[in-house]
Protein backbone atom coordinates (compact mmCIF):
# COMPACT_ATOMS: atom_id res chain seq x y z
CA UNK A 1 0.00 0.00 0.00
CA UNK A 2 2.69 2.13 0.80
CA UNK A 3 4.42 2.02 -2.78
CA UNK A 4 1.09 2.25 -4.12
CA UNK A 5 1.06 5.77 -2.53
CA UNK A 6 4.47 7.16 -3.56
CA UNK A 7 3.39 6.51 -7.00
CA UNK A 8 -0.02 8.08 -6.76
CA UNK A 9 1.47 11.06 -5.02
CA UNK A 10 4.22 11.19 -7.56
CA UNK A 11 2.22 11.14 -10.39
CA UNK A 12 0.21 14.00 -8.17
CA UNK A 13 3.15 16.21 -7.90
CA UNK A 14 3.34 15.72 -11.96
CA UNK A 15 0.17 16.95 -12.17
CA UNK A 16 0.37 20.09 -10.26
CA UNK A 17 3.19 20.74 -12.46
CA UNK A 18 0.86 20.49 -15.27
CA UNK A 19 -1.82 22.82 -13.73
CA UNK A 20 1.02 25.39 -13.03
CA UNK A 21 2.37 25.62 -16.29
CA UNK A 22 -1.52 26.45 -17.86
CA UNK A 23 -1.88 28.69 -15.29
CA UNK A 24 -4.49 27.12 -13.19
CA UNK A 25 -3.09 28.25 -9.67
CA UNK A 26 -6.65 27.61 -7.66
CA UNK A 27 -6.92 24.13 -8.87
CA UNK A 28 -3.15 23.73 -8.47
CA UNK A 29 -3.78 24.70 -4.65
CA UNK A 30 -6.36 22.52 -4.24
CA UNK A 31 -4.44 19.51 -5.31
CA UNK A 32 -1.34 20.06 -3.15
CA UNK A 33 -3.98 20.41 -0.45
CA UNK A 34 -5.43 17.14 -0.87
CA UNK A 35 -1.80 15.09 -1.17
CA UNK A 36 -1.33 12.42 1.71
CA UNK A 37 0.80 13.13 4.20
CA UNK A 38 3.72 10.81 2.88
CA UNK A 39 3.45 13.22 0.07
CA UNK A 40 4.26 15.81 1.56
CA UNK A 41 7.55 15.01 2.73
CA UNK A 42 8.67 15.14 -0.44
CA UNK A 43 10.49 18.22 -1.29
CA UNK A 44 9.34 18.98 -4.60
CA UNK A 45 5.70 19.35 -2.80
CA UNK A 46 6.65 22.44 -1.08
CA UNK A 47 8.33 23.68 -3.68
CA UNK A 48 5.01 24.15 -5.75
CA UNK A 49 3.08 24.57 -3.32
CA UNK A 50 5.43 28.13 -2.38
CA UNK A 51 4.86 29.40 -6.11
CA UNK A 52 1.24 28.70 -6.19
CA UNK A 53 0.47 30.21 -3.25
CA UNK A 54 3.00 33.35 -4.13
CA UNK A 55 1.29 33.55 -7.80
CA UNK A 56 -2.02 33.42 -5.57
CA UNK A 57 -0.78 36.44 -3.18
CA UNK A 58 -0.69 34.46 -0.28
CA UNK A 59 2.95 36.03 0.55
CA UNK A 60 3.09 34.51 4.27
CA UNK A 61 2.30 30.85 3.63
CA UNK A 62 3.98 31.02 0.60
CA UNK A 63 7.35 32.08 2.63
CA UNK A 64 6.39 29.04 4.82
CA UNK A 65 6.23 26.62 2.06
CA UNK A 66 9.45 27.55 1.04
CA UNK A 67 10.99 27.26 4.16
CA UNK A 68 9.92 24.19 4.63
CA UNK A 69 11.62 23.29 1.21
CA UNK A 70 14.70 23.94 2.64
CA UNK A 71 14.23 22.33 5.50
CA UNK A 72 14.08 19.45 3.64
CA UNK A 73 16.41 19.68 1.04
CA UNK A 74 19.56 21.84 1.43
CA UNK A 75 19.88 22.58 -2.39
CA UNK A 76 21.34 25.08 -4.30
CA UNK A 77 17.59 25.80 -6.20
CA UNK A 78 16.14 26.17 -2.52
CA UNK A 79 18.57 28.17 -1.19
CA UNK A 80 18.46 30.86 -4.31
CA UNK A 81 14.13 30.60 -4.09
CA UNK A 82 14.27 31.36 -0.51
CA UNK A 83 16.42 34.31 -0.78
CA UNK A 84 14.87 36.08 -3.96
CA UNK A 85 11.62 35.42 -1.77
CA UNK A 86 12.98 37.10 1.29
CA UNK A 87 14.38 40.24 -0.86
CA UNK A 88 11.03 40.07 -2.50
CA UNK A 89 9.14 40.40 0.84
CA UNK A 90 11.42 43.09 1.90
CA UNK A 91 12.95 40.96 4.84
CA UNK A 92 16.55 41.92 3.32
CA UNK A 93 18.23 40.87 6.79
CA UNK A 94 16.53 37.14 5.93
CA UNK A 95 17.93 37.08 2.49
CA UNK A 96 21.29 38.02 4.04
CA UNK A 97 21.56 35.08 6.69
CA UNK A 98 20.09 32.80 3.77
CA UNK A 99 22.96 33.92 1.56
CA UNK A 100 25.65 33.80 3.67
CA UNK A 101 24.08 29.86 4.45
CA UNK A 102 24.48 29.40 0.69
CA UNK A 103 27.89 30.68 0.10
CA UNK A 104 28.82 28.18 3.26
CA UNK A 105 26.97 24.99 1.94
CA UNK A 106 28.08 25.78 -1.64
CA UNK A 107 31.43 27.46 -2.13
CA UNK A 108 31.81 26.35 -5.54
CA UNK A 109 28.86 28.66 -6.86
CA UNK A 110 30.21 31.56 -7.01
CA UNK A 111 27.49 32.99 -9.01
CA UNK A 112 25.89 33.22 -5.58
CA UNK A 113 28.78 36.16 -5.01
CA UNK A 114 26.40 38.15 -7.26
CA UNK A 115 23.58 37.68 -5.15
CA UNK A 116 25.44 38.43 -2.03
CA UNK A 117 27.03 41.68 -3.64
CA UNK A 118 22.99 43.05 -5.06
CA UNK A 119 22.05 42.08 -1.08
CA UNK A 120 25.02 43.59 0.63
CA UNK A 121 23.86 47.37 -1.67
CA UNK A 122 19.96 47.06 -0.66
CA UNK A 123 21.10 46.79 2.96
CA UNK A 124 24.04 49.86 1.96
CA UNK A 125 27.16 47.27 3.00
CA UNK A 126 28.66 49.06 0.62
CA UNK A 127 32.15 48.35 1.84
CA UNK A 128 31.41 44.56 2.19
CA UNK A 129 29.78 44.65 -1.54
CA UNK A 130 33.05 45.69 -2.85
CA UNK A 131 34.67 43.05 -1.11
CA UNK A 132 32.41 40.39 -1.90
CA UNK A 133 32.42 41.91 -5.94
CA UNK A 134 36.05 42.03 -5.80
CA UNK A 135 36.69 38.24 -4.81
CA UNK A 136 34.08 37.39 -7.81
CA UNK A 137 35.50 35.50 -10.62
CA UNK A 138 36.42 38.21 -13.96
CA UNK A 139 33.74 35.87 -16.19
CA UNK A 140 30.92 36.18 -13.28
CA UNK A 141 31.95 40.01 -13.15
CA UNK A 142 31.50 40.39 -16.71
CA UNK A 143 28.27 39.15 -16.71
CA UNK A 144 25.07 41.59 -17.63
CA UNK A 145 24.06 41.35 -13.26
CA UNK A 146 28.41 41.31 -12.68
CA UNK A 147 28.28 44.67 -14.87
CA UNK A 148 25.33 46.22 -13.31
CA UNK A 149 26.88 45.58 -9.86
CA UNK A 150 29.98 47.42 -10.70
CA UNK A 151 28.04 50.46 -11.41
CA UNK A 152 26.09 50.72 -9.01
CA UNK A 153 28.83 50.82 -6.24
CA UNK A 154 30.57 53.41 -8.61
CA UNK A 155 26.99 55.98 -8.50
CA UNK A 156 27.79 55.15 -4.88
CA UNK A 157 31.10 57.16 -4.70
CA UNK A 158 29.34 59.55 -7.29
CA UNK A 159 31.86 58.43 -10.47
CA UNK A 160 28.97 58.48 -12.69
CA UNK A 161 30.57 58.25 -16.16
CA UNK A 162 32.43 55.42 -15.11
CA UNK A 163 29.04 54.03 -13.78
CA UNK A 164 27.55 55.26 -17.01
CA UNK A 165 30.18 52.94 -19.49
CA UNK A 166 29.18 49.89 -16.92
CA UNK A 167 25.65 50.17 -16.96
CA UNK A 168 25.71 50.53 -20.81
CA UNK A 169 27.41 47.39 -21.61
CA UNK A 170 25.20 45.71 -18.93
CA UNK A 171 22.03 46.77 -20.66
CA UNK A 172 23.32 45.94 -24.28
CA UNK A 173 24.17 41.90 -22.64
CA UNK A 174 20.59 42.24 -21.43
CA UNK A 175 18.11 44.98 -22.05
CA UNK A 176 16.27 45.15 -18.94
CA UNK A 177 14.19 47.84 -16.53
CA UNK A 178 16.60 48.13 -13.19
CA UNK A 179 19.65 48.77 -15.62
CA UNK A 180 17.61 50.92 -17.66
CA UNK A 181 16.97 52.72 -14.14
CA UNK A 182 20.72 52.86 -13.18
CA UNK A 183 21.48 53.65 -16.42
CA UNK A 184 19.10 56.99 -16.61
CA UNK A 185 20.11 57.93 -13.07
CA UNK A 186 24.06 58.23 -14.23
CA UNK A 187 22.94 60.38 -17.01
CA UNK A 188 20.68 62.50 -14.89
CA UNK A 189 23.13 62.78 -12.30
CA UNK A 190 25.75 64.31 -15.27
CA UNK A 191 22.99 66.58 -16.05
CA UNK A 192 22.40 64.94 -19.23
CA UNK A 193 18.94 65.42 -19.39
CA UNK A 194 17.59 65.13 -23.28
CA UNK A 195 20.02 62.07 -23.31
CA UNK A 196 18.80 60.95 -20.13
CA UNK A 197 15.05 61.56 -21.30
CA UNK A 198 15.76 59.81 -25.18
CA UNK A 199 17.20 56.96 -23.36
CA UNK A 200 14.07 56.04 -21.30
CA UNK A 201 11.97 57.01 -24.35
CA UNK A 202 13.63 54.40 -26.43
CA UNK A 203 13.56 51.84 -23.27
CA UNK A 204 9.99 52.28 -23.12
CA UNK A 205 9.43 51.73 -27.10
CA UNK A 206 11.07 48.59 -27.00
CA UNK A 207 9.15 47.07 -24.07
CA UNK A 208 6.20 47.91 -26.11
CA UNK A 209 7.36 46.31 -29.16
CA UNK A 210 8.89 43.14 -27.35
CA UNK A 211 5.88 42.71 -24.57
CA UNK A 212 4.15 39.51 -25.31
CA UNK A 213 0.66 39.08 -26.22
CA UNK A 214 -2.06 38.98 -23.83
CA UNK A 215 -3.46 35.82 -23.58
CA UNK A 216 -6.97 34.77 -25.50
Amino acid sequence: VGSEMCIRDSYDLIYVGSLASQGKVEEQVAHLLSISDQGKNEPKYWMLLGDALWEKGNTEESINAYTNWLNKEKSFSAFVKNIRVAEMSGDISRALVLADQATTTFPQQRELDLILTHLLILNKNYDKAQRVLSATPANLKSTASGLSLQGRLLLVKKEYNNAEGLFRRSYAIAANTDTARFLYTALIKQNSYDEGIKFADNHINCLLYTSPSPRD
